[in-house]
């Protein structure tokens, strides 16, 4: 089990693993990496799982998913009649007022919901230091990365199947720009982020730049990841948007999200900076406030 830092409860708590008997397997043995380092393998497995959680016959195996991974099922919208697929519970929304995105509008909310890392942009170099490696911020950007915030913060949302899988913007603004950057499609459990450095800049992602109202400009990126089946956005260029409005979601398998912000515009929670450095994890729930406006 992995230890991370759960800051709405203020205590460490053990993280149980989706499959992690196998992902031990496959990036921790040479035939596991032979394998799972060939991108057809990865389509391919993608694929399927997808085709699979697509389907009715994959419904039955939710009731021991929940039970497994202790899912609190009182805190999201169930349909009359359950869910038609695991996809469908993959993508169950929170009751409503359950989650919600600081009123304060000097406060940046999580736009995502997981186990937040944070990576300081340095140097005018727009470099990200992941796991001791450093990766220039156009490699997770693509061609987006001239338009992006050049020093400040990447702020890492690591998502697990158990998680709710929607992605929001974290404040109103206008979508500038979009693209897809092609990649892998590797594991993002962190198992597989000791074996290949610089992982979420290798994975197939999609990136969105936001003109927001009160941090500057935002770039936004949601990371693939071996079996996610599909992201899927909600949002079309030039879109005026609300804060907390509901951007994407993933469909089943653990996935990321990575919030790029301006050092000029956000200034990041002093105990999120101090839990980063040292290694650990924080798990942080979707709109709680992570960082601050610099004032002008």
């Amino acid at each position: 089990m992995l230890k991370i830092y759960d800051r709405r409860h203020e205590k460490v708590i053990e993280e149980k693993v989706f499959g992690g008997e196998a992902i031990l397997w496959a990036y921790g043995t040479p035939l596991g990496r032979a394998i799972v380092d060939r991108r057809w393998i990865q389509g391919l497995v993608s694929r399927l799982a997808g085709d699979y959680y697509d389907s009715a016959l994959s419904a039955r195996g939710i009731p021991d998913f929940v039970r497994a991974y202790d899912i609190r099922m009182e805190d999201y919208v169930t349909p009359v009649g359950g869910f038609d697929s695991f996809n469908d519970f993959f993508v169950r929304p929170f009751r409503p007022g359950l989650r919600g995105f600081p009123e304060d509008s000097s406060r940046l909310g999580a736009p995502a919901e997981g186990r937040l890392s944070l990576f300081e942009i340095r140097d005018g170099r727009a470099r990200l230091s992941i796991k001791d490696t450093e990766t220039e911020l156009g490699e997770l950007l693509g061609s987006l990365a001239a338009a992006a915030p050049r020093e400040g913060h990447a702020w890492v949302f690591r998502l697990c199947p158990v998680d709710y899988h929607c992605f929001h913007f974290p404040d109103a603004g206008r979508v500038l720009a979009h693209a897809r950057v092609s990649g892998d499609l590797h594991s993002v459990n962190p198992v597989a982020q000791t074996a290949i450095p610089g992982l979420f800049f290798r994975n197939e992602r999609e990136a969105t730049l936001l003109d927001s109202e009160n941090f500057g400009r935002l770039a936004l990126v949601e990371v693939g990841a071996i079996c996610v089946g599909l992201i899927r956005q909600l949002f079309s260029l030039g879109d005026d948007v609300k804060r907390g409005q509901a951007k994407g979601y993933f469909k089943f398998g653990a996935s990321t999200v990575v919030l790029v912000t301006d050092a000029r515009h956000v200034r990041p929670d002093p105990d999120l900076v101090e839990r980063s450095l040292a290694g650990t994890e924080s798990l942080v729930r979707l709109g709680e406030g992570v960082g601050t406006k610099v004032p002008v």
